[in-house]
């Protein structure tokens, strides 16, 4: 890189800039290549400033690839023991070990590491970090049944990010997550505001199909809708609104830079939402066939099945 070229965090800015000015008018095809042109500029980046936590991230990827837990976990350990460790990577490590835990069925285990997490971010100093930490978390909580403490942590998450259109994806995904603490205590018409807010703020965004975190966030986004459907007793719309789900969450489990045992598991989780909901309806074979696809995802990739434990 020559004296005269920008440095890596103003060529991100005018990247960001750029593809925030397609989304803006709503230009698919412009805003699609800004972020082509993010993820070679971030290889790039890597390539020419090898660390030693991001080999070691790198090795623990290709070890949860191969479905070897133990190692994956050990490597994330390594990053962890390395001296002077920055706090986002201790943020980014600590939510790596949480998602891992979360996948082996160790959710005692994921909710310490997403709290590590959170208090690295806290450290870091940065709202986008500390409000991404802070949304794992409150996942983990809904997971664990504790909705009263997950929807603290979504108001603070949302509190600590400005609410500006930079953000719009971010509040949106918030927004989805409430929604679901609010179906799940049976605030219904709480949820379908949060679920209409989070919409209006994705649909701009919506046919950027190269870009996972968005693809993933509209996944999440129609299964909650599904919760949804399904507490109103509207089970036909809760089957169509999770046949949804599936195919954004395939969809992202399909693009080259998304393709892992994460995105993977997704879809299997589902894919069990879509069975169940077929069962009730009486829809006995196609639930039986939803749920045979989620159990070969599960077997492809190495991960046990609650339901067996």
């Amino acid at each position: 890189m020559s004296s005269e070229d920008p440095g890596p965090d103003e060529s991100f800015g005018k990247l960001l800039q750029h593809y925030q000015r397609a989304v803006d008018a709503q230009e698919s095809e412009n805003a699609t290549g800004a972020v082509y042109d993010i993820f070679a500029l971030a290889e790039q980046w890597c390539d020419e400033n090898p660390s030693p936590d991001f080999a070691l991230t790198l090795a623990a990827a290709e070890c949860e690839e191969r479905a070897d837990w133990c190692c994956a976990e050990s490597t994330y350990n390594q990053i962890l023991a390395l001296p002077e460790a920055e706090p986002a990577v201790e943020y980014k490590t600590h939510s790596s070990l949480a998602g891992l835990c979360h996948l082996l069925r160790r959710e005692c285990d994921s909710m310490d590491h997403v709290r590590r997490a959170t208090a690295a971010a806290r450290r870091a100093d940065l709202s986008i970090l500390l409000s991404m930490a802070l949304q794992n978390e409150a996942r983990c909580l809904i997971r664990c049944g504790q909705t009263t403490d997950a929807c603290i942590a979504i108001a603070e998450a949302i509190s600590v990010i400005d609410d500006d259109r930079m953000y719009n994806q971010m509040n949106a995904s918030l927004l989805t997550l409430r929604a679901e603490c609010a179906v799940r205590n049976g605030a219904l018409a709480d949820a379908r505001c949060d679920l209409e807010q989070a919409s209006t703020r994705l649909e701009r965004l919506a046919e950027m199909q190269i870009a996972a975190g968005l693809r993933s966030d509209l996944a999440r986004w129609w299964s909650v809708t599904a919760r949804l459907h399904a507490a109103c007793g509207d089970l036909e719309k809760a089957v169509a609104a999770w046949q949804e789900a599936v195919s954004i969450g395939k969809h992202v489990a399909s693009l080259p830079h998304a393709e892992n045992v994460y995105t993977k598991v997704t879809v299997a989780d589902m894919l069990k939402g879509l069975a169940e909901t077929l069962l009730i309806c009486g829809r006995a074979d196609d639930a039986v066939a939803a749920f045979d696809e989620r159990r070969g995802i599960l077997d492809s990739v190495g991960v046990p099945e609650p339901d067996a434990e």
